[in-house]
């Protein structure tokens, strides 16, 4: 079985256009959508619909449950937006004012986690998807490896493409390098990462896709990261135009 997984589109339309294009031509057999298709981004009403259309599985990010709040809970908006930082705070301000009814009520209908052929599939924590927690260390890891159902969790929410693996001998933390194949016994347990489509934040700024080929024969799957060039220019211009801190158009060239 081949599945795609994308995540954290964060309103990306460029991002995703590039990285679904690249999913029609690995024909899998299912694509996996890990959350937070809006915020950030200038096109959030796009992303969500194209999201919604071609993964099989989605789970809410963050941001995303964040607009559900905001729209249903106008009273609460004050105490809801001081949760985030200033940055985040402006760009989901303006996604509230951004979106339509059809993407709120797209994504009042994805779930917060979902358990899937043996996959423990959540945007950022294993067994307790409203903290909101990101795994990007061994510690932070061992946290929530004991909650994981199934040999592996698939997450997001760090924009961070990562491997954390618990065998017999401890927990090992890799770092992914891109289009390598990292194999994986499904006899320990995972938590896989695939980055960021619309925002990576590892030093990287192209596009990020994970790919995951499960093996049961071997009881073993592969797994790699895929980078894909896209157009920053254009998403850039949009977020400027748009009136989003200039901050989130800059940050789209570091990748950080």
């Amino acid at each position: 079985m081949l599945i795609a997984l994308i995540s954290d589109v964060h309103g990306n339309l460029e991002a995703l256009e590039t990285v679904l294009k690249r999913i029609r031509e690995l024909k899998p057999d299912a694509t996996i959508c890990l959350g937070d298709v809006v915020g950030y981004g200038p096109d959030p009403n796009e992303t969500t619909r194209i999201c919604s259309q071609v993964a099989d599985i989605s789970v809410l990010g963050n941001h995303d449950y964040a607009i559900i709040r905001l729209w249903n809970n106008p009273k609460e908006r004050r105490k809801i937006l001081d949760r985030f930082n200033p940055i985040p705070r402006r760009a989901i301000q303006w996604t509230l004012n951004a979106v339509d009814e059809e993407t709120v009520s797209i994504l009042a209908r994805t779930g917060l986690e979902i358990f899937w052929k043996d996959l423990h599939i959540v945007h950022a924590s294993p067994g307790f998807p409203l903290d909101w927690t990101y795994i990007f260390t061994v510690d932070e890891a061992r946290m929530f490896i004991p909650y994981v159902k199934g040999w592996a969790a698939l997450v997001g929410h760090t924009h961070v493409p990562a491997i954390f693996t618990r065998t017999i001998r401890g927990l090992i933390h890799v770092k992914p390098r891109p289009s390598e194949d990292y194999t994986l016994s499904m006899d320990d347990i995972h938590i896989l990462n695939p980055g960021g489509v619309g925002q990576p934040r590892d030093g990287d700024p192209r596009a990020s896709l994970g790919v995951l080929k499960i093996l049961p024969s071997k009881r073993e799957a592969l797994f790699r990261v895929e980078r894909l060039e896209y157009p920053i220019d254009i998403t850039a211009e949009k977020i400027r135009k748009a009136g989003l801190p200039e901050e989130l158009a800059t940050r789209l060239y570091i990748g950080r």
